[in-house]
């Protein structure tokens, strides 16, 4: 996949810049190369490419709490950080009474 035409921040350069990503097999194979060829190719017009965030600290999203202890709640909130661009998160608890 081919992302084109993106505002890149990175940790090399100080200032945005804008160029393509080439994607192989879910891994970023090159940035600002020229590539004449890809399966897919997404122009996102001078949108920002970003790494994904990652949360330290969280409680819960969407609508349901780690505490709820289901695999449908951690599902549900996995899903309502990732739109907004998590992609990795710590589960953290709270001191809560011994219910059964």
């Amino acid at each position: 996949m081919l992302i084109k035409n993106g505002t890149i921040y990175d940790a090399v350069n100080e200032k945005p810049y804008v160029a393509d990503i080439l994607i192989k097999d879910g891994k970023i194979e090159s940035i600002g190369e020229e590539v004449r060829f890809a399966d897919e190719i997404i122009d996102v017009k001078g949108n920002y490419i970003l790494p994904g965030f990652i949360d330290i600290h969280v409680h819960g999203g969407g609508g349901a709490d780690f505490m709820d202890a289901t695999p449908e709640a951690f599902e549900t909130v996995v899903k309502a950080h990732l739109k907004c661009g998590t992609t990795t998160l710590l589960p953290t608890a709270m001191t809560a009474a011994w219910t059964m």
